[in-house]
């Protein structure tokens, strides 16, 4: 009875969220009026003005473009650069224009084209018609505020997903209304519930197209372009989440006090976070992003990931430092989150109710082709009831690359480095120490003629305690997309290795891998007690969409540990159970994961999600009370809303 309360409130709360949220969606399905700037909040021109003297005139919402003179071999303009037709500019932009007037100081030699550049372009585009077909056409210069920000491509995860895009309802409020698209929106959120990207790589150039048709209701917060010349652009927005959470069985405790071992749990996650984004020209950007995380009721205590109430997710500052191949070279310093590849090694883990960040500096040059990062950083460590900070024992670097031969195909190579100081790794002989660990792998993931494929192997070595460490893992995925068929249904098949320690505490090699900073919750189960160490995990995935806006996936895992003597290790890459004999096997047991996501509008999604892992013989045999024993269940209901 108390379960079945729970899990109504917690559906009540989601209709009310649903219910105050309604006006948004209408809004976000109102088209525009004709003559409404793409980048304006439709119907706002209807609106009485309530913040100025009446006839004075609207901004517009793309300055007029500013013409810069030539610039000779020393970077020095040929003579002062001014404002063309500034008789077209509205007067509360520019004011009177005299002879008294003081010239206007000239912009960086990156933001825009002079006219007489415009006028060579041309020319070449003459004499290409005329040339070889080998012949490099000119394109116009893009104005500064189309080459911001540089967004990383989104790398597809393992068993990634294939949205629909053929004609439909992409959401339910779509369906509701009779919006039917022909293609999908270029609305950058992802029509999922979890979100594994990073605010500060959301794309919302489109709406800087005067083409443009696709309109929401919070619009007027992105892109936006203000200063005496329109040098600077501003973005906003963020997400509230909210997710009930039942588990039986618990985390698989098997210590502690004894009443809490194998007992069931029941909990709330909120969550808060709102971001904004500030360039100066494509100079220098300023990025920053609060978060709030709060469990206010709970069975067992609260993970550390679980709360956090308020903090910097983001705070960081990008300088152009030049180009190399016509391709900026960005350099970030200050709190950050890091994203690469797979996500298997590194991730912002956005399951987690806190997410996941670091503080330090990061190089990167992305084209699109060719991605290069450097990065050198200390993990945050979130603090319920203080400002995080990092941990300054831990220090985090890496170098990877990533080459795109296609869209959607990805070829990794990494190096990476983690040295940790702490002494809390058990070596030879029980003794504590701190362990460094460099990592060398490669991925090769992509899709053609329907099948896919997802390939990635890791190799570690370096010092563990008083021990060397030499460790693998390894997956390899095949899967084929259904495309032509109906609900678009795609499966996978895995295998996931990562190597175990056959002796623990004993010899000059310690062989358990290490597992970094992954988005386990995503890979293992969503039950989240089996993690990338010392295990052997054969699964399968099924995935089919029977509209646009219903996702629905079903998981089967087995696990088998590779070594008995080693621990089971959780997504946390904790150890939870071990039998230091062997005698209890490596059977762990087999889940089941079912998931449904519902998109209700463009910045709106549901996601249910159950799970039961059947205890294998290792659970049984290691568990220190009746309740231990038993099987694993989790049931997740999660609320997300998006501006």
């Amino acid at each position: 009875m108390v379960l079945c309360f729970r899990v109504w409130r917690a559906f009540a709360a989601i209709l009310l969220a649903l219910g105050i949220s309604s006006v948004g969606s209408l809004l976000a399905q109102t088209p525009e009026p004709s003559g409404v700037p793409g980048n304006r909040l439709p119907g706002l021109e209807s609106l009485p003005p309530v913040d100025r003297l009446p006839d004075a005139p609207i901004l517009p919402a793309s300055p007029p473009p500013i013409t810069l003179p030539p610039i000779d071999s020393s970077g020095v303009p040929q003579q002062k650069a001014i404002l063309p037709s500034l008789s077209s500019a509205p007067p509360s932009v520019m004011g009177k224009q005299d002879a008294a007037s003081p010239s206007i100081p000239s912009l960086p030699k990156s933001t825009t084209a002079s006219k007489d550049e415009k006028k060579d372009c041309k020319e070449e585009k003459k004499d290409d018609k005329k040339g070889s077909k080998d012949d490099k056409k000119c394109e116009t210069p893009k104005e500064w505020w189309q080459k911001v920000p540089v967004v990383q491509v989104f790398p597809r995860p393992g068993n990634f997903v294939i949205f629909r895009t053929d004609p439909g309802y992409f959401s339910a409020a779509d369906c509701l209304h009779g919006e039917y698209r022909d293609k999908a929106p270029k609305y950058p959120y992802p029509r999922f519930s979890v979100f594994m990207n990073s605010f500060f790589d959301m794309d919302w150039r489109y709406l800087d197209d005067p083409k443009n048709t696709e309109y929401g209701c919070y619009d007027s917060l992105k892109r936006q372009r203000f200063g005496s010349e329109g040098q600077f652009l501003f973005t906003t927005g963020g997400e509230i989440r909210a997710r009930y959470n039942w588990e039986q069985n618990s985390r698989a405790l098997n210590e502690g006090p004894i009443g809490l071992r194998g007992d069931n749990n029941s909990y709330d996650l909120f969550r808060v976070r709102a971001y904004g984004d500030l360039f100066w020209y494509d100079q220098i950007r300023v990025f920053a992003e609060v978060i709030g995380a709060y469990s206010p009721n709970y069975d067992l205590p609260p993970l550390i990931i679980d709360r956090d109430i308020a903090d910097l997710l983001n705070a960081f500052v990008e300088v152009n430092l030049g180009e190399i191949k016509e391709q900026p070279v960005w350099l970030r310093i200050g709190r950050q989150e890091l994203l690469f590849g797979s996500q298997r090694l590194i991730s912002p883990l956005d399951w987690a109710n806190t997410r996941r960040t670091f503080q330090g500096l990061r190089l990167f040059r992305h084209s699109e082709k060719h991605d290069v990062d450097v990065f050198l950083v200390q993990p945050i460590v979130p603090d319920w009831n203080s400002f995080d900070s990092v941990d300054n024992n831990v220090v985090f670097a890496g170098l990877w690359y990533t080459h795109r031969p296609k869209p959607g195909t990805f070829i990794d190579g990494y190096y990476l480095l983690l040295d940790n100081t702490n002494p809390v790794n058990r070596g030879r002989g029980n003794v504590r120490g701190g362990t460094t660990v460099n990592t060398v792998g490669g991925r090769y993931a992509g899709d053609k003629d329907n099948w896919l494929w997802d390939l990635e192997g890791m190799v570690q070595f370096g010092t563990y305690s008083n021990q060397a460490l030499l460790a693998n893992a390894f997956t390899a995925g095949v899967g084929y997309h259904f495309k032509d068929c109906r609900w678009t249904p795609q499966i996978w098949l895995f295998y996931d290795h990562a190597s175990g320690d056959p002796t623990p505490g004993e010899g000059n090699t310690r062989r358990t891998f290490n597992q970094l900073f992954p988005f386990g919750h995503y890979y293992f189960g969503f039950v989240d007690v089996v993690g990338r160490r010392n295990i052997n995990d054969i699964n399968a995935h099924l995935i089919f969409q029977p509209e646009q806006w219903l996702t629905c996936l079903l998981q089967v895992h087995n696990f088998y540990l590779d070594s008995p003597k080693d621990a089971l290790y959780n997504a946390a890459g904790l150890p939870i159970r071990q039998d230091r004999s062997g005698r209890a096997g490596i059977d762990v047991g087999h889940e089941l994961d079912f998931l449904v996501n519902l998109h209700l509008a463009r910045n709106q999604d549901v996601l249910f999600s159950y799970s039961y892992l059947f205890a294998g013989n290792f659970l049984k045999a290691t568990a220190t009370t009746p309740n231990a024993a038993r099987d694993l269940q989790a049931l997740y209901l999660q609320y997300t809303y998006r501006w």
